[in-house]
């Protein structure tokens, strides 16, 4: 496995303890945040992070901070929070690069 997949697998994994340890509370917006810039800086080479498929899991899985986000004077995060997709194509989307990269 290249190390940008490895990279992209290891963010992912990231994004799914912070989901798990995280509940869904205003305290909690820090750390989804810092996530996001984190993520955003990842080099996946030719490939497209599935920047807006986590975005669109927060939105349904932790509404509370996505809204909070969602007002945010920072423009990079105010953006992000207001492009979103289907949360079932979201996680097939994610689903179908975990698959491909963990194998």
């Amino acid at each position: 496995m290249r190390e940008k997949d490895e990279k992209l697998i290891s963010a992912l994994e990231e994004f799914l303890f912070l989901l798990k340890k995280y509940p869904d509370d205003v305290r909690n917006v820090s750390e989804f945040r810092n996530y996001l810039r984190t993520f955003l800086r990842l080099n996946s080479g030719n490939d497209t992070l599935p920047t807006i498929e986590v975005v669109t899991v927060i939105k349904y899985e932790k509404p509370l901070i996505f809204k909070v986000m969602q007002e945010s004077k920072e423009n990079w995060l105010h953006f992000l929070t207001h492009a979103v997709m289907d949360i079932d194509e979201a996680r097939s989307r994610l689903d179908t690069i975990w698959n491909s990269k963990s194998n």
